[in-house]
């Protein structure tokens, strides 16, 4: 019971610049003696310290007041003799960003102390890894390229990872985050469509309608560049379904039904919404 009360103030005295709310799930279906009492203690300790570590560490170097909730759930493959843990994780913010790992391997014995540092550690390396790309769309919304300094930090991250000792799938990440990270146009629009709620929230009695035109029209020709680069692209949709009632709403009160039939064709799984809204 003390330890828990001493944990709880802990968390509760990181109040600015951390995840402010991290909800795991570990599945251990996979797992044949999953019903072992030693395994059973071992998982129960392990969600506990990753959500101690999650929600007690300051990721966020910067003076901007984020308020970032996490959902991860971990689904495991195996665990060796030596407590190497085989799984699949996926992380997710709830609303526009997702990250899924096909594969990774990291060490976890019971009584490990998980610190926050820059030295490569194949738990609490993954861990960052997530959560400073997590961190790093958010800031983008706030600034534009406001994030770089984050992928920066995912991608070295990746790169230790390749080198390490339990290497598998992090040339995978790597290439992910550098993808994310090159992707400046999701990344400006992002913090376009940020600008123009900001401006409606706060705009004086001199409000400029062509501001927003032009915003929106900025939106437009950044979608039309991903899809000339990347065609198809998993983080731009996701995105879109995030803010797609608003953008609507927007393209509407603007009179920019051609951004709606551009997205029709762009985000099909979601083209039935964009039809009836111009229909």
């Amino acid at each position: 019971m003390l330890q828990f009360i001493f944990r709880t103030l802990l968390i509760l005295s990181f109040a600015i610049g951390q995840i402010t709310d991290f909800n795991l799930t570990i599945d251990s279906r996979n797992i044949i003696n999953n019903q072992n009492l030693y395994i059973t203690t071992y998982l129960d300790k392990l969600k506990e310290d990753l959500e101690f570590y999650v929600l007690s560490n300051n990721f966020l170097q910067t003076n901007k007041e984020l308020n970032i909730s996490l959902d991860a759930s971990i689904t495991i493959e195996s665990i060796s003799d030596n407590r190497v843990i085989s799984a699949y994780v996926l992380f997710s913010n709830g609303l526009d960003q997702l990250l899924f790992s096909d594969g990774v391997d990291f060490k976890y014995t019971l009584g490990d102390n998980l610190l926050y540092s820059t030295t490569y550690n194949s738990l609490t390396s993954f861990l960052d890894y997530n959560i400073f790309i997590m961190i790093a769309g958010e800031l983008d919304k706030h600034n534009y390229k406001g994030g770089e300094n984050y992928y920066i930090r995912a991608e070295n991250i990746a790169l230790k990872g390749t080198l390490s000792e339990y290497p598998r799938k992090w040339n995978r990440r790597l290439k992910k985050c550098k993808e994310i990270k090159d992707n400046t146009s999701l990344r400006k629009i992002k913090y376009i469509y940020v600008e123009i709620n900001k401006y409606l929230d706060n705009s004086n009695e001199e409000f400029n309608d062509d501001l927003i035109i032009e915003y929106l029209e900025n939106i437009y020709e950044e979608l039309v560049t991903i899809d000339s680069q990347y065609g198809y692209n998993k983080e731009t949709i996701i995105y879109l379904n995030s803010i797609k009632e608003g953008l609507v709403d927007l393209c509407l009160d603007y009179h920019m039904k051609y951004l709606i039939k551009f997205l029709t064709e762009y985000d099909k799984d979601n083209a039935e919404f964009y039809n009836e809204s111009i229909n």
